[in-house]
């Protein structure tokens, strides 16, 4: 299954051929480069320069050639799984230190853990981009790795922090209390746990509103898994409220307590009592995926309307937790 959906994330990439196979030590496949790599970025390939850790790059100058190893996640390479958690909180403010941007790694490997070699660089300086490819410099401003090189590498510290094991500061997500909001958002769901027993693609489509049938089918192979140890294509059901990062500022807050919607995350799996600790913390790992023994949708409720849902996968996650269900 995973193959699955690795091949087809692959298939969405532009690609870049070149003299050397780029999996394991040349500039990085899946990418288009933003120009032909420059004599200073071959010879960085080529040595490695100096190895060194995340938190130690803010001392370095721009320019310098760097190894590092870390979690590959939306752009970014992150130091540990509290910077990790951090990334998605609602009101985050990154501690110096945790994460710095990353260009040049295949989003196809977003959720792994990678060694990297790379030049230090600085968006404001960044050169003229040949291909429409998005980076880390769309969407932020700073210092970011330049990958010239870049291999897997596995981390044995980096697997999802179940309930039972959160920090109180991690995690946008809690276990919504028993009330008006969390009933109608589980009713909310309820079709579309059926559909999902059912394996009926085109019903999902529509309570997703998709118009993209291979991404239905994407996502109902993901929850089959799950969705087959269900009881008489039932499944059994928790809802997640969204919470505040513990660092969110007053404005945040407001602004998070004045919503007019109701919001959460449902997820159903063969036994609540068996997952008990269990649940995700994070929407991060909400993600479908097929080894994982929960689905969840994201659901939003406007007075009146029809209620908006939402699913999505990922090729790769964080592991699962070592301890086992109940």
């Amino acid at each position: 299954m995973r193959s699955l959906l690795l091949l087809m994330a692959f298939t969405a990439m532009p690609t870049w051929s070149s003299a050397q196979e780029p999996s394991t030590g040349t500039l990085p496949r899946g990418i288009a480069p933003i120009a032909p790599p420059t004599p200073e970025e071959l010879a960085c390939s080529r040595t490695g320069g100096r190895q060194t850790t995340i938190s130690a790059l803010a001392e370095m100058p721009v320019g310098s050639c760097v190894t590092v190893t870390g979690w590959h996640y939306e752009f970014a390479l992150m130091a540990d799984l509290e910077s990790l958690y951090r990334f998605e909180a609602v009101g985050d403010r990154p501690r110096p230190g945790q994460r710095i941007g990353l260009s040049g790694v295949p989003a196809t490997y977003s959720d792994a853990g990678v060694r990297v070699t790379a030049i230090i660089r600085d968006c404001a300086a960044r050169r003229p981009m040949a291909a429409e490819v998005p980076d880390y410099c769309w969407f932020n401003a700073g210092r970011y790795l330049a990958a010239v090189r870049w291999q897997l590498e596995s981390q044995s510290g980096f697997e999802r922090i179940p309930l039972a094991r959160r920090p109180s500061a991690l995690g946008n997500l809690a276990v919504m209390e028993e009330g008006d909001a969390a009933a109608r958002l589980s009713a909310a769901a309820a079709p579309l746990w059926a559909a999902i027993a059912a394996n009926d693609e085109r019903q999902l489509r529509e309570l997703l509103g998709l118009a993209d049938p291979l991404r239905a089918a994407v996502i109902m192979q993901a929850a089959q898994p799950a969705a087959e140890r269900w009881t008489m294509d039932r499944p059994q059901t928790i809802v997640l409220g969204w919470r505040l990062h513990a660092e969110a500022t007053n404005d945040q807050r407001d602004t998070f307590a004045g919503r007019e919607t109701v919001e959460g995350v449902v997820c159903a799996a063969d036994d609540v009592t068996a997952m008990a600790g269990l649940w995700p913390i994070d929407a991060r790992d909400g993600a479908v995926h097929p080894e994982r023994s929960y689905v969840c949708a994201n659901i939003w409720l406007a007075n009146g309307d029809t209620p908006q849902i939402s699913m999505r996968t990922s090729a790769m996650i964080l592991p699962e937790p070592a301890f086992t269900r109940r």
